[in-house]
Protein backbone atom coordinates (compact mmCIF):
# COMPACT_ATOMS: atom_id res chain seq x y z
CA UNK A 1 0.00 0.00 0.00
CA UNK A 2 2.60 2.51 0.88
CA UNK A 3 5.07 3.64 3.49
CA UNK A 4 3.40 3.99 6.80
CA UNK A 5 4.95 6.81 9.31
CA UNK A 6 3.44 5.36 13.00
CA UNK A 7 2.01 6.64 15.65
CA UNK A 8 -1.50 7.50 14.58
CA UNK A 9 -3.58 10.44 15.87
CA UNK A 10 -7.18 11.37 15.36
CA UNK A 11 -8.05 15.32 15.96
CA UNK A 12 -11.00 16.28 18.60
CA UNK A 13 -13.10 12.55 17.11
CA UNK A 14 -12.47 13.80 13.26
CA UNK A 15 -10.48 10.33 12.22
CA UNK A 16 -13.69 8.40 12.35
CA UNK A 17 -15.80 11.27 10.52
CA UNK A 18 -13.29 10.82 7.75
CA UNK A 19 -12.94 6.99 7.97
CA UNK A 20 -16.55 6.76 7.50
CA UNK A 21 -16.87 9.49 4.24
CA UNK A 22 -13.51 8.23 2.39
CA UNK A 23 -15.62 5.69 0.07
CA UNK A 24 -17.97 8.34 -0.89
CA UNK A 25 -15.70 11.61 -0.26
CA UNK A 26 -15.04 12.24 -4.25
CA UNK A 27 -18.87 12.01 -5.18
CA UNK A 28 -19.38 15.64 -3.83
CA UNK A 29 -19.43 18.04 -7.30
CA UNK A 30 -18.68 21.07 -4.31
CA UNK A 31 -15.51 19.10 -3.15
CA UNK A 32 -14.04 18.61 -6.47
CA UNK A 33 -15.01 21.94 -7.64
CA UNK A 34 -13.29 23.78 -4.29
CA UNK A 35 -10.29 21.39 -5.30
CA UNK A 36 -9.86 22.45 -9.25
CA UNK A 37 -9.79 25.80 -7.90
CA UNK A 38 -7.13 25.23 -5.35
CA UNK A 39 -5.38 23.40 -7.88
CA UNK A 40 -5.73 26.27 -10.18
CA UNK A 41 -4.36 28.59 -7.54
CA UNK A 42 -1.43 26.87 -7.03
CA UNK A 43 -0.34 26.36 -10.89
CA UNK A 44 -0.92 30.23 -10.99
CA UNK A 45 1.63 31.17 -8.03
CA UNK A 46 3.84 28.20 -7.80
CA UNK A 47 6.49 27.91 -9.90
CA UNK A 48 5.84 24.36 -10.78
CA UNK A 49 9.68 23.13 -12.21
CA UNK A 50 10.39 19.15 -13.47
CA UNK A 51 11.04 16.59 -11.56
CA UNK A 52 9.04 18.35 -8.35
CA UNK A 53 8.96 16.76 -5.00
CA UNK A 54 5.29 17.10 -4.07
CA UNK A 55 3.69 16.60 -0.16
CA UNK A 56 0.20 16.79 0.15
CA UNK A 57 -0.42 17.39 4.11
CA UNK A 58 -3.74 15.57 5.21
CA UNK A 59 -4.24 14.70 1.62
CA UNK A 60 -7.96 13.20 2.23
CA UNK A 61 -8.52 11.27 -1.33
CA UNK A 62 -6.00 13.78 -2.89
CA UNK A 63 -8.17 15.78 -4.82
CA UNK A 64 -6.04 18.68 -4.99
CA UNK A 65 -3.12 17.14 -6.18
CA UNK A 66 -4.70 14.84 -8.69
CA UNK A 67 -5.96 18.17 -10.26
CA UNK A 68 -2.32 19.97 -9.68
CA UNK A 69 -1.55 16.78 -11.78
CA UNK A 70 -1.59 17.82 -15.67
CA UNK A 71 0.95 20.93 -14.56
CA UNK A 72 3.37 18.03 -12.91
CA UNK A 73 4.67 15.84 -15.86
CA UNK A 74 8.11 14.46 -13.30
CA UNK A 75 6.25 14.30 -10.08
CA UNK A 76 7.01 12.48 -6.97
CA UNK A 77 4.06 12.35 -5.17
CA UNK A 78 3.71 11.67 -1.10
CA UNK A 79 0.20 11.79 0.27
CA UNK A 80 -0.04 12.04 3.90
CA UNK A 81 -3.63 11.63 6.22
CA UNK A 82 -4.23 10.28 8.99
CA UNK A 83 -7.90 8.74 8.49
CA UNK A 84 -6.95 5.26 7.55
CA UNK A 85 -10.07 5.20 5.25
CA UNK A 86 -9.02 8.18 3.39
CA UNK A 87 -5.51 6.25 2.96
CA UNK A 88 -7.35 3.15 1.87
CA UNK A 89 -8.66 5.47 -0.55
CA UNK A 90 -5.01 6.62 -1.50
CA UNK A 91 -3.99 3.86 -1.99
CA UNK A 92 -6.92 2.50 -4.24
CA UNK A 93 -5.95 5.72 -6.65
CA UNK A 94 -2.51 4.51 -6.77
CA UNK A 95 -3.45 0.86 -7.05
CA UNK A 96 -5.61 2.22 -10.16
CA UNK A 97 -3.37 4.91 -11.73
CA UNK A 98 -5.61 8.02 -10.91
CA UNK A 99 -2.63 8.74 -8.90
CA UNK A 100 1.50 8.29 -10.48
CA UNK A 101 2.91 5.00 -9.56
CA UNK A 102 5.45 4.92 -7.29
CA UNK A 103 3.27 7.37 -5.24
CA UNK A 104 3.89 6.89 -1.35
CA UNK A 105 0.61 6.93 0.99
CA UNK A 106 1.66 8.08 4.50
CA UNK A 107 0.49 7.76 7.95
CA UNK A 108 1.56 11.24 9.08
CA UNK A 109 0.47 13.21 12.15
CA UNK A 110 3.13 16.43 12.56
CA UNK A 111 1.24 17.65 15.69
CA UNK A 112 2.29 13.98 17.38
CA UNK A 113 5.11 12.65 15.22
CA UNK A 114 8.69 13.29 14.13
CA UNK A 115 9.11 15.09 11.15
CA UNK A 116 9.98 13.07 8.19
CA UNK A 117 13.43 13.30 6.89
CA UNK A 118 12.62 13.22 3.34
CA UNK A 119 12.61 16.95 1.43
CA UNK A 120 10.12 18.82 -0.69
CA UNK A 121 9.99 21.28 -3.07
CA UNK A 122 5.89 21.86 -2.56
CA UNK A 123 3.74 20.81 0.38
CA UNK A 124 -0.02 21.22 -0.30
CA UNK A 125 -2.69 20.95 2.29
CA UNK A 126 -6.51 21.99 1.90
CA UNK A 127 -9.66 21.69 4.18
CA UNK A 128 -6.83 20.94 6.85
CA UNK A 129 -5.13 23.39 8.95
CA UNK A 130 -8.59 24.12 10.99
CA UNK A 131 -8.25 20.73 12.84
CA UNK A 132 -4.90 21.02 13.69
CA UNK A 133 -4.43 22.03 16.95
CA UNK A 134 -0.87 22.49 17.66
CA UNK A 135 -0.70 24.64 14.43
CA UNK A 136 3.05 26.05 15.22
CA UNK A 137 4.05 22.75 15.41
CA UNK A 138 2.67 21.72 12.19
CA UNK A 139 3.63 24.97 10.28
CA UNK A 140 7.62 24.31 12.14
CA UNK A 141 7.10 20.75 10.03
CA UNK A 142 6.12 22.03 6.71
CA UNK A 143 9.35 24.29 7.28
CA UNK A 144 11.10 21.68 7.87
CA UNK A 145 10.55 19.39 5.25
CA UNK A 146 10.90 21.84 2.69
CA UNK A 147 13.68 22.10 0.68
CA UNK A 148 15.79 25.27 -0.03
CA UNK A 149 13.10 27.54 -2.34
CA UNK A 150 10.52 25.35 -1.47
CA UNK A 151 6.41 26.37 -1.17
CA UNK A 152 3.48 25.70 0.92
CA UNK A 153 0.49 25.96 -0.50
Amino acid sequence: MGETHEGHHQHRGDGTHFDDKAATWDDDPDKQRQSGEVAAAIAARVPLRPRLRLLDYGAGTALVTTALLPHLPEVEVTVADSSSGMRQVLADKVATGTLPSPTRVWDLDLETQPVPTERFDLVVTSNVLHHVGELDRVLAGFAEVLDAGGWVA
